[in-house]
This record gives C-alpha cells, structure tokens and sequence, in this order.
C-alpha cells in the first residue's frame, strides 16, 4: 500500500480501534460512535475504509448493532456479541436487550437526551468489593433492568472505589492517584482520577463523567453523586439528583439538562424488598413527552419486577419472567414495540446455574416458533479455557474458545473457517490470524490503547498519529 493520503468518512480511529477490538474480545461499540460519522467532518486516513471492512472480515459474534445507549459505555460487556436472535455474550452468556422509550430531538452534544432501559441477565452475588487485593476487571452484577443514566461511584476505604456503568458492569479501583489521569486496567481505555470532592472518569469516546462527592465513613472516604457528563468537544449536560427518606425508602427525584436548556426528568425509588437500582414510575421530558412503568411480582411473588411500559401513543410493552433454582427472576418473554432490531418479542431460556457459576446464562433465544439460537457448554470446558457452541435451527454451529479472563481467544465460524486472537495486558487485540493463516498484528499507545501500527504478515498497512498523546482520540496523521 503506497503513502498517499485519502481522505475517508470516519471521525476519529476509535471506531476503527473498538472495531478491532471486537475481532474475539470484549467490547462490542463500534456502532454508537458510528452513528457520527454523518455529522462528523471527514478526517484524512490511509485505507481506513477497507481496513475497517478487513477487520469486520474477522469477527466471529456480531456486534449488537441494533441500539446501544448514550452515552456509549464501554464496559457494558465482557465479550464479543452473538446476535443470531437477540444479543448475548456467548462465553459469560448474558443476555442484554436495551430499548430507548424516548428521546428529546435537538439536544446539543454528542451525548444525547434520551432514555434507553437496559436489561442485563447476569445476576453475580459479589464478596465484600474491599477486602483483600482487587483488581480492576468488570464484573456484572444487575439481573435486571437499569438506564442510560445508570453511573455511579462508590467508596469503601481511602484508596478503594467501585465504579458501576449503564448496563451493569463493575469495575473495582485501588489507590488512585490525586489530580492524575490513570487508566483503569483491563477497561479497554477508561481513565480515573480523584481531586479531592471530585472523581472523573473518561470513557474511550472522550466524554468525561464527574462526580462530587461529601465527606463520609470512614474518614478520607466520600458519598458520590454524579453531577455532568461533558462531551468531547465541552458540552456539558447537568445532572441535579435530590433525595429524600422517609422510614426504609429512598426518592431520587433525577434532573439531566443539556446545554440549550432541554431536559429528561424521573424519580427513582429505593425500598429494602425492591428492584436492584429502584423502581421508576414515570419519565418526562421538556418537549412534553411521558412514559410510564408498572410493576409486579415474579412467579415467586418475592420479588418487584418491571411488568409493562405504557406510550403517549397507546403502545405498550410487557415483561412476563421466569424463576431459577437459585429463586432469581429472568426474562421469559419480552415483547417491545420500540426495539430497533428486528426480534420485537423474544423469550429466552436459562442455564441451570448448577452449570456454571451464576445464575442468568443464556441457553436459548428465538421467537414463538422456537429457538433460534442455543448456547451450549461442552463437558471438555473449563473455566481457565472455556468452550460455548451456538446452534442454529439448521443445525449448523459455530465453536468460541474463551481464556480464563473471559476473552475469546478462537472463533469457528457456521462454515468452520477458524479465527484466532492474542491479547495485551488491558484486553485489547494484539494480533488476529484468519481463516487463510494471514497474521494481522496491531501497536498500541500507550495511554488508552489507540492503534499506532498495523501489520499483515510483518509488512505495515498503517501508521497513526493522535492530536494528543495524553487524551489521544482523533487521528492526526495516517500514513
């Protein structure tokens, strides 16, 4: 491939990087940055057009295209997606459905001003987030349905934070440093810093996330509140929370405003027999649109579920769920009229959680005819080197081998052509051998894991340089 420089539609190369990165690994994003590239000026790159369609050659799970909230969170999975029926993790097996109830039209920024529910099977009891030596991996933790705006922080020591983002994932920090930038191991590029009653995290699309914080216990620890989200380009979108309690039950009565002024209102409801993250029952916004939920109980009758979502326009949603031996609720049926994919109503069956290690692990997904898609795990899986085969109706499968951090490692495809992967320290793909045994490796920076260098078999394809090497986002160069 020559030096010449051709200019392509593609804002900056974390498109390209998070495209890469889905080859056999964890984050599955591309398509919430690629929904800019029409309203985002032109950047001139060297083959980036083809390099990217090369690098989508290569995946083994398809991305969950259909909808990803905003802000994009990149943490919200622990693998690659298969989206055969629905969307699903295919090594953890949990299953995510998001739908976006409403959205205000005009919000200035990138971010966006909208309310998307994420649903997250994964239902893990964690130990105490502080005792002994933690690591910084991401960990779901929700079994239910949360928002778009689901970000939040906490302290359990001087030096200990856990870090919670939309859709469920879970990072644990230690001994952050004051007024310093650090990134945040095995997040694909999140960055964390404290200074003093204000903690930030930048997510790998630029957009920073702050919290204040009020002394707590014990001393040197604080109680965190979000307060913005800044986009990347400084658009600042104000959060106003105000609780109250009254006996056992916690209000948060929840105010996003944009910089022009519109704003996204709900009120969250804590109580001890409750939901995981609350119960909302309404949502409204400055442009005058409501959207409201209802709750029941699961087949237990022990537990709050969300039963239905009711429209302005007369449409509704509803929920119906099922019971595992551990007494967990998880979807049985979910029929939405507003889910952006083709699969309006799914059910999904489980896991026995006898099989592995928690409960709400994908075994089949599909519709009122059947599955459509069937997670299986062989008797010669391990959890240092797990195996997970997908079936389709046909009777075709495809094969994921994993590592015992949860990565895909090697990918058999339906046709049995065999993609294989090899990975840095932070979870980002080193190098990809396809199906014709040609070996695509990939440099990184240093900061947040911005590809520098692409290879094929030894010979450089690309070289990439980023308007800053301490926040390094946007191309500068290509050659």
């Amino acid at each position: 491939m020559s030096g010449r420089r051709q200019t392509v539609c593609l804002p900056n190369l974390r498109v390209f990087n998070e495209a890469i990165d889905n080859i056999c690994s964890t984050f599955s994003f591309a398509h919430a940055h690629m929904k800019r590239l029409t309203s985002v000026r032109c950047r001139q790159g060297i083959g980036l057009l083809s390099l990217a369609l090369l690098a989508l050659t290569f995946l083994g799970p398809k991305l969950c295209f259909a909808q990803y909230f905003e802000p994009p969170n990149p943490a919200g999975g622990l693998d690659g997606y298969v989206t055969t029926a629905g969307c699903y993790s295919p090594l953890s097996g949990t299953a995510i459905r998001q739908v976006t109830d409403l959205q205000v039209l005009g919000a200035v920024g990138t971010i966006g001003l909208r309310f998307t529910r994420i649903y997250n099977s994964a239902y893990l009891t964690v130990g105490s987030f502080y005792s002994g030596s933690l690591a910084a991996v991401p960990v779901t933790s929700m079994g239910t349905w949360g928002n778009n705006w689901d970000y939040s922080l906490s302290q359990g020591a001087t030096t200990s934070f856990a870090l919670e983002l939309p859709g469920g994932a879970n990072y644990f920090i230690t001994a952050p440093s004051q007024n310093t930038w650090q990134t945040i191991p095995a997040s694909n590029g999140l960055q964390f810093m404290t200074s003093g009653a204000t903690a930030s995290v930048l997510l790998s699309d630029g957009t920073t996330v702050v919290f204040t914080g009020v002394p707590g216990m014990p001393t040197g620890t604080y109680t965190w509140t979000l307060e913005q989200l800044i986009d990347p380009y400084g658009q600042a979108y104000t959060v106003q929370i105000t609780s109250t309690k009254t006996g056992q039950t916690v209000t948060k009565d929840t105010v996003i405003t944009e910089p022009a002024g519109r704003w996204i209102q709900f009120t969250t409801v804590y109580t001890p027999s409750g939901i995981y993250g609350g119960t909302i029952q309404q949502v409204t916004t400055s442009d005058g649109q409501t959207v409201n939920y209802s709750y029941g109980t699961d087949p237990s009758g022990n537990r709050t579920v969300l039963k239905g979502v009711t429209y302005a326009d007369g449409s509704t949603a509803s929920e119906t769920y099922q019971d595992d031996s551990n007494g967990v609720a998880l979807l049985l049926q979910s029929t939405e009229p507003r889910y952006a994919g083709p699969m309006k109503t799914i059910n999904y069956g489980f896991m026995s959680p006898s099989q592995w290690y928690y409960s709400g692990m994908v075994a089949t997904e599909g519709g009122p005819n059947g599955a459509l898609s069937t997670r299986s795990i062989p008797s010669n899986s391990t959890a240092s080197a797990p195996i997970v085969v997908e079936t389709r109706p046909d009777g075709s499968k495809r094969t994921f081998n994993g590592n015992s951090s949860g990565l895909v490692t090697r990918v058999s495809d339906f046709l049995g052509i065999t993609t294989s992967c090899t990975y840095n320290g932070n979870s980002q793909v080193l190098t990809a051998i396809d199906g014709n045994g040609v070996t695509t490796s990939y440099q990184r920076e240093s900061v947040i894991g911005a590809v520098t260098e692409i290879d094929r078999n030894g010979r450089a394809l690309a070289i990439y340089t980023y308007n800053s090497t301490q926040f390094p986002y946007y191309v500068h160069t290509s050659t």
